[in-house]
């Protein structure tokens, strides 16, 4: 009798440390689970991320802010040609502009041409009417590719419109395939299929 008493108390014993246990490993799940959703959710600022290599002529950030900020050419400026552009894509069906794009005078890069960026160009992609992907990367990398299906590298802006203003919020390094750009008027270019950007690892040369 004494015997099945200890017995019956050592399997109680052992439940209630299983039981423990497996509380305590549930709560753990759920804590690395809320860690890596709030990791997944982190962001970095444009100036934590995109290259400032004005010396150069690679500058992705003042790239960035001549296409959102110009006072005559860009997003933030009613009417701009930049925005003209955009709604003629629009009304063509399309869900992006480049800067191979062509407009009066030459193409959309030359609206933000300048000696810190004159070695970039950039796509930008309608998500809606309040949010847009500036997507931005160098001439030398689509030499380089010479052809469509290439991979390169590309930083991707994420810009959202509120209260009528443009603004970057966040901007990661990624990479897309080349392919060739309507340029609107029969003319072809080579750029970016922002549909094929991926983000990945930041290039070690950029890193300090």
């Amino acid at each position: 009798m004494l015997a099945l008493c200890c017995l019956g108390a050592l399997v109680m014993g052992v439940g209630s440390v299983c039981a423990t246990w497996l509380y305590a490993e549930g709560r753990i799940d759920e804590k690395q689970q809320d860690l890596q959703s709030a990791l997944n959710e982190f962001h970095w600022a444009p100036e934590e991320v995109l290259p400032d290599l004005e010396s150069v002529g690679k500058s992705h950030l003042d790239l960035l802010d001549a296409i959102i900020n110009h006072r005559q050419q860009g997003l933030n400026k009613a009417g701009s040609p930049l925005n003209n552009a955009i709604d003629n894509r629009i009304d063509l069906g399309k869900d992006t502009i480049g800067s191979m794009g062509v407009i009066q005078g030459g193409n959309l890069k030359h609206l933000f041409l300048t000696s810190e960026t004159a070695l970039l160009e950039f796509v930008i992609e309608f998500e809606s009417d309040t949010e847009y992907n500036i997507y931005t990367f160098a001439d030398d990398d689509l030499n380089t590719a010479g052809s469509a299906n290439e991979e390169i590298s590309v930083y991707c802006t994420k810009c959202y419109k509120t209260d009528g203003v443009w603004a970057a919020k966040y901007s990661e390094y990624g990479t897309a395939l080349t392919m060739w750009y309507d340029a609107d008027k029969g003319k072809k270019s080579l750029s970016i299929n922002v549909k094929t950007w991926v983000e990945s690892t930041k290039p070690l040369e950029l890193e300090e």
